[in-house]
């Protein structure tokens, strides 16, 4: 029998679908009798599943757990483990545990050739058609279902749409991204040893010899911080009109409008999320120090005040290169801010001689190159969704961004719904981007905090 979440998805559709012809005045006989096949058989049928389903959830086997007790390790609990746990069975074995994982076996499937001409099959045709007249085809398809969501897209396709980074967009490609199997992610967080921030290693130790005390063992000096992977359920709708043109190439089309959007949505969140059901974004509170004098928290990034109320004064940009420690500073090490506050910048003048305080160029200022193309000798990354600038506003970010960790959970799905919108004449297609992102090492990046 199929899940629950697979048979409320079935009756909500079933029912739309019932509810779209009746409300057509000019249903053909074929459409009435559909209608009649839908509320006399699909939907009591469906809904006699639900409930059954429904109460085999209820059932609980606790009981009956604990009364067959071999967990390995610690002793067993009743309590269900939480998405994104790792469990270590009795023989040893290590396994990720939570929905939607994209297995070994299952990439293996979805890379063959022949599951993406099954899936350009699927796009264009829908479940339907494959099932009743290409079943081989449905067969090779069925390889890459997740059974509540839909079907995988196939690799090529998908690192099609991962790589693409229209203009706009640039904090995906800076922040440290990786590739997961799990719904979470444990990551190392080192921890300073000293107050002159300069041993960040995890490796600590002493010298040995003979007036070596025995007992004494060196001082762990990481800690680990979990990141959980957030699901976004996204719609892409485009006429049959538009799908029937035989000179449409359907997939490329799908890869490049779904490249595009990742990228800006990537770019949102990286910005704006509230870290709950969502990832946490660089400029959320969570993720910036609630210390009044601006010094740094485990998770959170610091801040440096301009010295001049509502605007960017020359003497803090120049300061920003010495508030970050000497090992956190790369070569993607910048300036982020959005367009509006650079455009300020570039137009500081020094209030004596009138000349501007960034230059590009001493013979023709602001001509031979853009301006500002660099402050203090660091390059400008632009942001889109960083604040304007305001009193007491968090304006811009100095340092780089690989101390917050994006880990991409291997798989994107789409479902093809051909009932939603059958009114309308247009199909819909239903995908799913599971990823999350958090601060770990606050030490890379600070804020340029505007006066108040």
């Amino acid at each position: 029998m199929p899940s629950l979440p697979k048979l409320r998805a079935d009756f909500k559709a079933a029912l739309a679908e019932a509810e779209a012809l009746k409300a057509n005045p000019d249903r053909t006989p074929d459409q009435s009798a559909r209608i009649l096949e839908i509320t006399k058989s699909l939907l009591p049928n469906l809904q006699s599943q639900i409930s059954t389903e429904e109460e085999v959830e209820a059932v609980s086997l606790d009981p009956y757990k604990a009364a067959n007790d071999e967990s390995f390790g610690t002793p067993y609990t009743a309590k269900a483990r939480q998405s994104g746990q790792t469990h270590i069975d009795k023989n040893g074995d290590v396994e990720d545990e939570g929905p939607h994982k994209l297995t070994v076996e299952k990439f293996k499937a979805i890379a063959d050739p022949s599951y993406r001409t099954a899936f350009k099959w699927y796009l264009y045709n829908g479940e339907k058609y494959l099932k009743e007249r290409r079943p081989s085809t449905y067969k090779t398809l069925s390889a890459g279902i997740d059974e509540d969501v839909g079907y995988f897209i196939p690799p090529e396709i998908m690192s099609e749409i991962l790589r693409r980074e229209p203009a706009p967009t640039t904090l995906a490609g800076r922040v440290r991204r990786i590739t997961t199997g799990s719904p979470r992610v444990t990551w190392m967080r080192t921890t300073y040893r000293d107050s002159n921030n300069i041993y960040t290693s995890p490796i600590n130790g002493q010298w040995t010899g003979e007036g070596r005390n025995p007992d004494a063992s060196p001082e762990p000096t990481y800690g680990e911080a979990s990141i959980n992977v957030h699901e976004y359920t996204g719609k892409w709708s485009i006429s049959n009109t538009a799908i029937a043109d035989s000179g449409r190439d359907l997939e490329a089309e799908f890869s490049y409008e779904l490249g595009i959007w990742s990228q800006l949505h990537f770019e949102k969140y990286l910005s704006l999320g509230t870290g709950v059901g969502q990832p946490q974004g660089l400029w959320h509170s969570t993720a910036i120090t609630s210390d009044a004098a601006g010094a740094p928290e485990l998770g959170r990034a610091g801040w440096v005040k301009t010295g001049t109320t509502g605007a960017f004064d020359g003497d803090t940009l120049r300061r920003m290169k010495f508030k970050i420690p000497l090992q956190y500073v790369s070569q993607d090490t910048s300036f982020i801010m959005n367009q509006a506050s650079a455009e300020a910048i570039s137009l500081s003048k020094n209030s004596t001689t009138d000349t501007y305080l960034f230059q590009n160029s001493q013979v023709y200022p602001g001509i031979v190159e853009p301006v500002p193309d660099r402050i203090a000798g660091y390059p400008i990354t632009y942001c889109q969704f960083a604040p304007d600038i305001a009193n007491d506003a968090y304006a811009a970010i100095f340092g780089s961004l690989k101390g917050y960790i994006m880990p991409v959970r291997q798989g994107m799905t789409v479902r093809v719904l051909d009932e939603i919108e059958a009114l309308n004449g247009r199909r819909v297609y239903m995908f799913h981007l599971r990823w999350g992102g958090r601060l770990i090492q606050e030490q890379f990046h600070k804020f340029v905090k505007i006066k108040g």
